[in-house]
């Protein structure tokens, strides 16, 4: 690509110039100032018509008599700090100037200039020649009749200069661009100091080619080809790069008189290299040896969230494979992932593998599998890497590249990831000594590689828009980032830094000469949006195949002919395919490509009327791009999103309160003080409806680090209950108690260390050469939650409050006309109160030892959702905003409801785990344990009516099958069609403690236990419930029951314990059960040689009946309210339990 910059300056006299002839050589080239004649003659000394300069009556400001051309007032700007190799943009310079000698050429003495400034101030000039600028590391512009000024403070270039010949210069908020005529940028500056410079590269041989017209003073500078594909071609060496462009591969051209020119790209991120000991092995077919390695922990993570480069190198063909995994675990089933992948491609197989003696590849479970396929495992001897040198080399050799293309591209090192997978891709299509005449691509695939598709990795891109997704006024591309080729597919793969999102397009229009690195700061500045996503059902069922042109499939990227390079103002992206190759990365499967026949016929259109997604409709998308990220992991992640604002705000309101709290000093770091890292940590807060009120930044230490014994001694630290919750709230209805919430600021960092632990600053507020000396607590301190418990425990009760023994989380002071209760989450409290004079001396008390916030009434807690009607003594109680967004996370919102949570009939087991890789490998990428744990929430705070669906589905999250997860997305049906579901508290009903227990036997058929379950209602509502899997096995259903009631004792002891030390205890609790012979068993000491072999822990139940504490009670089975609590239930039978459970449904 041709760079050139502008114009050739050049002497007028229909002009002020910054230089001018002597005012005798101007007299003559006007000739008389006498006689109408001179009625077009323009005076330079007051500017008026009709006389000359020297017949001018005008007083003189100096006796200078020589041409001053106006000059920005810039020049005089005290810059003490400008380089001198710096270069400005001014619109107010006439022409070009600098104040550094070292820079021009061919200087020529000129007759002595005055320059004026804007505040008439003057300076003098009296030389002149050309300025070399090196606008890129490959091209170099030469500017004639520069005119050296000594005075002035910076080099300036003139605008008016540039747009007079034809060329524009536009300006932004980010910097400027320079456009030839032709629309091609020629150069480009940043905004810096409220001024435009311009931006420089590393200078490199410089050839002036002479233009044709003699108005240009600054010649462009061809491009050199060979610098361009080294970029490419991730700063690849000048030897590999001629063997590539000497017929190696297809596509590569550059001149052979193109110099090797220096490249301080590859200085910074290659320098002293270190040889490494060249293995001897010699081997003979593809797989006969595998090396691999494994690289990290990176420091930074990448766009996905991984730390580690895991590689496998084919010592015959010198292929490469990469994965990048989040943690040293996933090793051995990556491994799997590879050696069937490679197995499949080849017909071979692995025979030897050679490692280094890393934990990750010498477990029990990786050796026992290398064992099984005949693998021999290779392994170096401890401390001697150079035994598995190749493998070391090669990842030493992609770090090279991925550090070059970063510095290159001046990407965030977030972006790691997707350099290291380019350059991997660029190493397979590169010369390798081992091969002779082939590259690794070649010699793998027997095809030999084109690379006509590549461009230089970080440059900006415009994707197409397809129109089913687009407005007819919107921009039809996506300005976004090149950061890589897609393996998959023939597209690449592109970065798109308004949703922080990777996708795969093939409509593509490069600038190459643009860094894409100006589209993240566009985006941060609040730019514009792009959002346009494919929903993940169309672009499965939308796919219209058209038969390839050429029926020979080719394993690497080859670029479809709609690549266009931009060589003109009118960009045409219409295709006459209906199908557009542009689809999000992320969370979409891979579809393989469709074996298609070649076919002479012309394609058609598809007469399918396509209509885009609901959820698109005036442009909805945007918004829900917003509110449906996930929270950013990382600062960088953060910085990249369209709320960065927020977040940054969010950063400093906590970094302010950690300096207000005086957490810590900074002192001198030594390397005997071994500080912990530390980690921001981001969360949205949410209300009740799921609207987003907070951006939440916390610091967090890593405390995985601490040493027990040295940085921490106890962490104990105990949490509230939700049945206690669920107990205070039936109480608060019962006697129309107020409730409100209080919340710690900050709580961790309240409490005062006693240890001596040091840290380093967090991220973006960090001094040179200090640590953190912590003088209170931090959050991520194993001690942390301890040291805010102990102190919290203080103050309550130096403010009167009694501490529970049933529950040390609930505080309480209760009297016959006054009831104080506190319950405490961490850094929650609730108090439960009917008395507000008490109620507000205890918050005073909190507010003048802690930063406490006073939300006010409760009513949303602990992730719960708190609604009442006081008049009629009633308190509900629901999780719809955390439900709504748990489908939608799983995308199972817009299912189809069901009436039941769990299947009648089936019975799950480890049968139906996977019995095949293939099956093993799908279900790996099924998120079944974050499903089963966001479920297992709900079960245990409002919902009793999936408890038995969750606990049954939960045994198998180790190993899950297709079954299990039918079973899990099953509950997320039932959830859907019942998400209204709310417990309700009705004071008016009964206050009375009642339980019901049963239990259903053999359930589970892999080890036939029996499933206990039992259900404590108060206020007709349930406020405790369990489902538990028996610990031994009974021989009859009057043995289960009998375990059963056994487990319901003990919940009924802790229920009535708490409700005797808040005074509420009536006599003992009613338990319901359904088997008269456990019920007999119990009650009438029938203890025979059948219930000789049950656990003695079992029998307290019979101390406890006749110990007036607890009475059994027989009731029917259809009466029984804890039978959806061990079984799956039919339609009728659930929906009647979650009623008599206290489930109320509310539209």
């Amino acid at each position: 690509i041709k760079t050139k910059l502008l114009q050739d300056v050049k002497s007028s006299t229909e002009q002020v110039a910054l230089y001018s002839m002597k005012k005798g050589k101007m007299n003559s080239s006007f000739g008389s100032a006498t006689g109408g004649k001179n009625k077009n003659v323009r005076c330079f000394k007051c500017n008026k018509y009709g006389h000359f300069a020297k017949n001018c009556k005008t007083p003189e400001k100096d006796k200078q008599n020589k041409e001053v051309a106006l000059l920005s007032a810039l020049s005089v700007a005290p810059w003490c700090d400008t380089k001198k190799d710096e270069w400005f943009l001014d619109s107010a310079a006439s022409v070009h100037m600098t104040n550094n000698l070292k820079v021009l050429r061919d200087v020529k003495d000129t007759v002595g200039h005055n320059i004026s400034t804007a505040n008439d101030q003057v300076m003098h000039a009296d030389k002149v020649g050309t300025a070399v600028l090196p606008i890129t590391s490959s091209s170099n512009v030469v500017i004639k009749d520069t005119v050296y000024v000594p005075d002035l403070k910076v080099n300036l270039l003139s605008v008016s200069q540039i747009v007079k010949k034809n060329c524009s210069v536009v300006f932004d908020s980010v910097g400027c661009k320079v456009y030839d005529s032709q629309r091609k940028i020629i150069a480009t500056g940043k905004l810096e100091r409220d001024l435009f410079k311009l931006n420089l590269g590393t200078s490199s041989d410089v050839q002036v080619l002479h233009s044709q017209s003699s108005d240009l003073a600054c010649h462009a500078i061809a491009n050199n080809l060979k610098m361009l594909w080294h970029r490419r071609l991730g700063h690849i060496n000048y030897s590999n790069l001629n063997k590539l462009k000497n017929g190696l591969v297809l596509g590569v051209n550059f001149s052979d008189k193109d110099l090797d020119c220096k490249c301080e790209v590859c200085v910074q991120g290659k320098c002293h290299r270190l040889p490494f000991v060249e293995s001897s092995s010699q081997t003979k077919d593809v797989l006969e040896l595998v090396h691999s390695d494994l690289c990290g922990p990176i420091e930074t993570q990448s766009l996905a969230g991984s730390r580690y480069m895991l590689t496998f190198l084919d010592d015959y063909t010198h292929k490469v494979f990469v994965y990048f995994l989040k943690g040293k675990d996933e090793v051995f089933e990556h491994f799997k992932i590879f050696k069937k992948f490679v197995e499949n491609q080849s017909g071979k197989s692995i025979k030897v593998l050679r490692t280094d003696n890393g934990g990750e590849y010498v477990s029990a479970t990786f050796q026992n599998f290398l064992k099984n396929y005949g693998i021999l495992h290779q392994r170096t001897v401890p401390y001697t890497a150079q035994q598995n040198g190749k493998a070391e080399r090669l990842n030493r050799t992609i770090i090279e590249k991925t550090r070059c293309m970063l510095i290159d591209s001046e990407l965030p090192n977030s972006f790691w990831a997707e350099a290291a997978n380019t350059a991997v891709h660029l190493l397979n299509r590169s010369p390798t000594k081992c091969l002779d005449g082939k590259t690794p691509e070649e010699a793998w695939s027997m095809i030999k590689p084109k690379l006509e598709g590549l461009r230089i990795f970080g440059c900006k891109v415009h994707a197409h828009i397809p129109k089913d997704i687009r407005k007819k006024l919107d921009s039809k591309t996506i300005p976004s980032i090149l950061v890589g080729y897609s393996a998959e597919s023939k597209g690449y793969r592109l970065y798109n830094p308004s949703n922080g999102k990777v996708f795969i397009a093939r409509d593509v229009i490069f600038f190459e000469q643009e860094k894409g690195n100006t589209l993240i700061k566009e985006a941060r500045r609040g730019g514009e949006k792009h959002f346009f996503v494919f929903p993940e059902e169309s672009t499965k069922a939308e796919v219209v195949p058209v038969p390839a042109t050429n029926p020979e499939v080719r394993p690497d990227f080859q670029p479809d002919p709609e690549v266009i390079e931009p060589e003109s103002n009118d960009l045409h992206f219409e295709q006459d395919s209906s199908s557009t190759d542009l689809s999000v990365f992320e969370d979409e499967e891979f579809v393989p490509d469709q074996d298609i026949e070649p076919s002479n016929e012309t394609v058609r259109r598809s007469e399918r009327v396509r209509r885009p997604p609901k959820r698109l409709e005036d442009y909805d998308v945007s918004y829900a791009s917003i509110v449906n990220f996930t929270d950013p992991e990382t600062v960088e992640e953060a910085m990249g999103r369209p709320d960065r604002n927020q977040w940054r705000a969010a950063m400093q309101e906590e970094y302010s309160a950690l300096m207000d709290n005086q957490t810590w000093e900074l002192v001198e770091y030594s390397v005997e003080q071994q500080p912990l890292k530390s980690k921001w940590v981001f969360k949205v807060k949410k209300d009740a409806t799921g609207k987003i009120v907070k951006h939440k930044a916390r610091l967090v230490i890593k405390g995985c680090s601490q040493k027990k014994g040295i940085d921490y001694k106890e962490t104990y630290s105990p949490v509230v209950r939700y049945t206690s919750i669920r107990y205070l709230l039936a109480i608060a209805a019962e006697y129309d108690l107020d409730i409100d919430q209080l919340d710690a600021v900050t709580a961790f960092l309240q409490g005062d260390l006693s240890e001596e632990i040091y840290m380093l600053q967090p991220e973006g507020f960090a001094e040179p050469n200090k640590v953190c000396k912590l003088r209170k607590s931090l959050y991520g301190l194993k001690q942390a939650s301890r040291i805010w418990n102990l102190k919290l425990d203080e103050c309550l009760k130096r403010c009167g409050l009694t501490q529970s023994k049933t529950d040390p989380c609930i505080y309480y002071n209760v009297t016959r006309s006054m009831m104080l209760i506190v319950a405490i989450y961490v850094d929650d409290m609730m108090i439960f109160s009917n008395d507000v004079t008490a109620k507000t001396r205890l918050k005073n008390q909190l507010m003048s030892e802690f930063k406490v916030k006073d939300i006010g009434e409760a009513r949303f807690v602990l992730g719960m959702q708190i609604t009442r009607d006081r008049k009629n003594k009633k308190i509900w109680l629901d999780q719809q905003s955390y439900v709504e967004s748990l489908l939608k996370k799983f995308k199972m919102w817009d299912c189809n409801p069901v009436d039941t949570p769990a299947l009648l009939g089936e019975k799950l087991s480890i049968n139906m785990c996977p019995n095949s890789e293939d099956e093993a490998e799908k279900m790996s990428r099924v998120p079944y344990q974050e499903a089963v744990g966001s479920l297992l929430f709900a079960a245990q705070v409002s919902r009793p009516d999936i408890s038995f669906a969750v606990n049954n589905v939960s045994r198998y999250t180790r190993n899950p099958g297709l079954t299990h997860w039918t079973a899990t997305k099953r509950i997320m049906r039932y959830l859907r069609g019942t998400i209204q579901y709310k417990l309700e508290f009705d004071g008016q009903r009964s206050s009375q403690v009642i339980g019901y227990a049963d239990s259903d036997w053999a359930n589970n058929v892999d080890d036939r236990r029996s499933i206990t379950g039992y259900a404590f209602l108060k206020n007709g509502t349930a406020i405790s419930w369990g489902t538990k899997r028996q610990s031994t096995v009974s021989l009859s259903t009057t043995e289960s029951e009998y375990m059963a009631m056994s487990m319901a004792t003990q919940e009924a002891l802790w229920l009535r314990n708490l409700s005797a030390e808040l005074g509420f205890c009536k006599g003992p609790i009613v338990l319901y059960v359904d088997n008269q012979g456990a019920q007999n068993l119990a009650t009438n000491g029938a203890y025979h040689a059948r219930t000789k072999h049950i656990d003695v822990r079992h029998h307290f139940l019979k101390e406890k009946i006749e110990e007036k504490i607890l009475e059994l009670k027989y009731i029917p089975t259809d009466k029984q309210v804890a039978d959806s609590l061990t079984k799956a239930v039919d339609k009728k039978k659930s929906g009647w339990c979650a009623t008599s459970q206290g489930l109320k449904h509310f539209k």
